[in-house]
């Protein structure tokens, strides 16, 4: 039986859903072409009924402002799926319980270049993306869209914390407690300033629709300023590596809450012809500026054989909206 609570927030859900924005009014539309949602070009879909050509494939990313802050509206190319009634563990939890925000199936990652000063921030993607944001537009803030956000914050702070104090073992052999405590206070600052995991979500047919506050983005968002989006594969559970996760070993593919690429095809991961596959970023679609091509860049680790992929930021007030 829904609580009051949970029937008001359905009801303001709705009306939000209803109350589109003008198109006219927003701060910036990035489009992306359709049928790309295959990565390098060689990825396939998992084995299963929760996605389907087009599940993934982002075809444009809004942004509007509202109070507080902004809206953003990602459109897919296909209704996203929403949760149903369905057993998901052996301990009969069910799908609709942990994906409460009305989708289970994407994540949406997008890096914000805020200063614009090539180098100055960040340049990794959230754990298991495989690929970097380039320095040009090294990013300060990081929305992940993704259906469970307050497990993914917890998992990509202890992922974050244990990378840390391997680090710190690596070079002084040994870990005092409170160097341990300081580390792990620094991992809680920066995911607090650095990473957003919204949590007021819309879905209505193709649409999700999700709230950015500006007190996180720090200033109103911007034109101007440079963004990296990329989707991938949402995986409910929280990824568990036992080596990591003691600190004996590091797993630089230790991944957040998201769908891998394997040979083949699978139920529980994407397919790829690929024998490097391992190389190859799980990134299904994103956006790139004009003139370049997703599918070399997704490829580039596989062509060069180590060096990771890098994405380079789209800046919306230079972009020209690619042919559909």
């Amino acid at each position: 039986m829904r609580t009051a609570s949970q029937a008001l927030l359905t009801l303001l859900l709705a009306l939000a859903a209803a109350a589109a924005p003008a198109a006219d009014d927003a701060i910036f539309t990035l489009t992306d072409p359709v049928g790309d949602d295959h990565g390098d070009g060689t990825l396939l879909y998992p084995a299963n009924d929760d996605f389907k050509p087009g599940t993934l494939d982002l075809r444009s990313l809004s942004a509007w402002p509202v109070a507080g802050g902004v809206e953003f509206e990602a459109v897919f190319a296909r209704a996203v799926p929403k949760p149903y009634r369905r057993a998901v563990d052996t301990g009969g939890t069910q799908l609709t319980t942990l994906a409460r925000h009305g989708f289970y199936t994407i994540n949406l990652d997008v890096y914000i270049d805020t200063d614009r000063q090539p180098g100055s921030g960040r340049t990794a993607m959230a754990p298991g993306r495989r690929a970097e944001v380039a320095t040009e537009s090294a990013w300060e803030r990081a929305v992940l869209l993704m259906p469970r956000p307050d497990t993914a914050r917890a998992q990509l702070r202890r992922l974050l914390d244990n990378a840390s104090k391997r680090e710190y073992k690596a070079a002084h052999d040994r870990l005092p407690d409170a160097v341990a405590a300081d580390l792990e206070a620094a991992v809680e600052r920066e995911v607090a300033e650095a990473y957003y995991f919204p949590n007021i979500v819309s879905v209505s047919g193709p649409k999700l629709r999700f709230f950015v506050p500006t007190a996180f983005l720090g200033k109103p968002l911007s034109a101007s300023w440079s963004y990296v989006v990329v989707v991938t594969g949402a995986h409910l559970m929280p990824d568990v590596n036992l080596g990591v996760e003691s600190g004996l070993i590091g797993d630089p593919m230790n991944r957040l809450m998201m769908l891998p690429v394997g040979p083949g095809k699978s139920q529980d991961r994407f397919g790829t012809s690929h024998a490097d596959h391992e190389l190859l970023p799980p990134i299904v679609d994103a956006i790139v500026p004009a003139g370049a091509s997703q599918e070399a860049l997704l490829g580039s680790a596989v062509a060069a054989e180590s060096r990771p992929v890098v994405l380079p930021g789209v800046v919306p007030a230079q972009a020209a909206a690619p042919a559909p």
